[in-house]
């Protein structure tokens, strides 16, 4: 589940430290995507594939979304 935006923003207003996101499953090792860690603040996007790892984001449907579109999946992969 991805992190609400009123969690980051008091995370933010408690710690005066963006909350970074990041995504990945456990078959996928720690993570597979991740925000920058100089993220100015919270943006509720899952970030950039790690080095080495191609990632396919998916609508509703499982049809694959254009980048910079809002998606309900992603899919990623080593290379």
């Amino acid at each position: 589940m991805a992190v609400q935006e009123a969690v980051a923003e008091k995370w933010h207003m408690i710690t005066r430290q963006p909350l970074i996101e990041a995504y990945g499953l456990t078959e996928t090792s720690p993570a597979a995507t991740i925000n920058p860690l100089d993220l100015p603040k919270y943006n509720g996007s899952i970030g950039l594939p790690i080095p080495s790892t191609e990632v396919i984001l998916r609508d509703d449907a499982g049809k694959e979304v254009p980048l910079g579109q809002p998606a309900r999946s992603a899919s990623a992969a080593r290379r």
